[in-house]
Parts: structure tokens; C-alpha cells; sequence
């Protein structure tokens, strides 16, 4: 449904545009068709034993991927649905036989389970098309919903408490909620939310933002392109945040009374710090483009850096 709104939205733009460009030139023929794929679906539930503190490693090659840590579980739940577009239904449906959910179970105690979503070989990912072609007087327009073979994945894996989590997602979204052991994201091409996290959490993203609600505890979150959202609930003696982005802006709120040492610099970019937001901060040196501050008692460290954005640094 989100997909066919934006499509909606660039076809209304574009015939907007091409209105515009044709207004003067008397009447003419505008029409729009549309082409959809086929599409085959399946779904199914996997459950998995583990072991106390056993790690979970998690691949998605293609989809969305969600974790969830629920204090009442006893053990791992994994939800698939495999989804494949193609155009016709033969196609599509040959296409999610194709489609594999691998799950090896630890064997020993430090051995982890490991869940991988495959992408076929054939699937060429999800993406539209337009055409357009325009006459003294008509405008045609082609919309293909899809391309020729497209596979997506949606995990939702709900795991028992203490358990350290591995997650790559190579293409699409991810969601990982109520982590409680030191825990690493990986997004290719993507972007990352975590809500309520309780323990160390590493983020990498190449392509997309990274959302970090209601943390508590050690974090490290590196974008390429894209920009960062942190809302830092509490940070003990021992912990230490660390936030770099290569193009795309950090945004980051700490608690009014945080003890910490801030340091935040943008090299192309500048830095917005809000002195009176925190009960204290003494030995305060600020630029336009650079921030060092003792927040509180000071203590932990809490580094930020844009290579090429802005950095904003407010509490709640």
C-alpha cells in the first residue's frame, strides 16, 4: 500500500509537470495505463530451542527484518513471509519455490542459531518504471508496478531475553526492539530503528538513516549517507557513545542532567549545542563547527562527528 502511494505521488507529479509544460499549446490527450506483475505469496511460522545466552545471526538479503525481545518467551519464534512478483502468475510462483529460509540450530553452547533469508539468484529486486511519450497533442504515459522477478523477504523473529543478536540486512528496512545483550545492526542499503535497547549497540548503515529511541547503554552508530537520530535515555560510568556520519546530519538527545565529556565536531557543517538545556556544563569551548563540553560530573565519553552535515545536541 506505502509503495502504491508513492507511485501515485510521481505519476501526479509528473503529470503535473507535463500540464504545465503543455498548458499553452491548446488541448490535448493525457492518459496513464498501468501495468502490474503477478504476485505469489507464503507464509509460515518456525520455532527454535535455545540455550541460555546462545547468539542469534541473522541475514536478510532482500525485505524488512524485525526483532523483538519479549521477556515471556522461552524460545525463538521466526515469522516468514515470502512474497515474488513477476509477469504472470507461473512466474511468479516458480519464482518463491525459489525462495529459502535456511535455519541451522546451535549445536554447541557458543555455537549460535543462524537464520538466513536467500535471495535468488534471478530476482531483480523491487523497482518501478515510467515511460512516457508525447505528441504535439497526446501524452502517454506507462507505468510499470514492478520489475520482472522480484523477491522480498519479511522476517519478524521474537526472541527470549539475554541473548546477543547479529543482524545483517543487505536491502530494506529493519526494526530491532528491546534489545538486552550487546548486539550489532549491518544495513546495506536500508535503514535502521531501535527502540528500547538496554545493552551495547553497534550500527553500520551504507545507505540510509539510523533511528536509536529510548536507549540506554554503550552505542556506536556509523552512516556513510545518511543521517542519525539518537535518543539517549541514560549512560552509565562504563558506557560510551560514539556517532559518525560521512554525508547526512546527527540529531541527538540526552538526558537534562547526563554526566558525560562531549566532544562534536562537522567538517562541513556546524553545531548547534543548547548550554542552557543541561543542569550543568562547565568547561564549554564552542565554534560553528566544533563543541567540547563537561556535561554534569563528566565521565563517559560521547563523541560526534559529520563529515558533511550538521550536528544538533538538545535535552529532554
Amino acid at each position: 500500500m506505502a509503495r502504491s502511494r508513492r507511485l501515485t505521488c510521481v505519476l501526479l507529479t509528473l503529470s503535473s509537470s507535463l500540464l504545465l509544460g503543455t498548458t499553452c499549446s491548446g488541448d490535448f490527450f493525457f492518459s496513464i495505463t498501468f501495468i502490474k506483475p503477478d504476485k505469489a505469496e507464503s507464509t509460515e511460522t518456525q520455532t527454535a530451542e535455545l540455550s541460555a545466552g546462545t547468539p542469534v545471526r541473522i541475514t536478510n538479503d532482500i525485505g524488512s527484518t524485525r526483532v523483538t525481545v519479549d521477556p515471556n518467551a522461552t524460545e525463538a519464534t521466526i515469522q516468514i513471509l515470502r512474497t515474488a512478483l513477476a509477469n504472470s502468475t507461473a512466474e511468479a510462483e516458480e519464482l518463491l519455490d525459489a525462495m529459502t529460509v535456511t535455519m541451522t540450530p546451535a549445536v554447541g553452547d557458543e555455537d549460535p542459531l543462524v537464520i538466513h533469508a536467500v535471495r535468488p539468484p534471478d530476482a531483480t529486486g523491487d523497482s518501478a518504471h515510467f515511460q512516457a511519450t508525447i505528441t504535439e497533442d497526446e501524452i502517454n504515459v506507462v507505468a510499470i508496478l514492478g520489475s520482472v522477478s522480484v523477491a522480498t523477504y519479511r522476517l519478524r523473529i521474537t526472541l527470549p531475553p539475554g541473548h546477543e543478536v547479529e543482524l545483517v540486512q543487505e536491502v530494506g528496512e529493519v526494526r530491532v526492539v528491546g534489545l538486552d545483550a550487546p548486539s550489532a545492526v549491518t544495513a546495506r542499503a536500508g535503514s535502521v530503528r531501535s527502540v528500547a535497547g538496554e545493552a551495547e549497540l553497534n550500527v553500520a548503515v551504507s545507505a540510509g538513516s539510523a533511528r536509536v529511541l529510548s536507549h540506554r547503554g554503550s552505542l556506536s552508530l556509523d552512516l556513510e549517507a545518511g543521517s542519525a537520530y539518537v535518543d539517549l535515555v541514560s549512560l552509565a560510568a562504563a558506557d560510551s557513545v560514539n556517532v559518525r556520519t560521512e554525508a547526512g546530519d546527527i540529531d541527538i538527545l540526552l538526558p537534562a542532567d547526563v554526566s558525560a565529556l562531549l566532544r562534536a565536531r562537522a567538517d562541513a557543517g556546524r553545531v548547534r549545542f543548547r548550554v542552557a538545556d543541561f543542569h550543568s556544563a562547565t568547561s564549554v569551548t564552542a565554534s560553528r563547527t566544533r563543541v567540547a563540553a563537561t556535561l554534569g560530573a563528566g565521565g563517559p565519553p560521547i563523541d560526534l562527528r559529520a563529515l558533511a552535515g550538521n550536528i544538533d545536541i538538545r535535552s529532554f
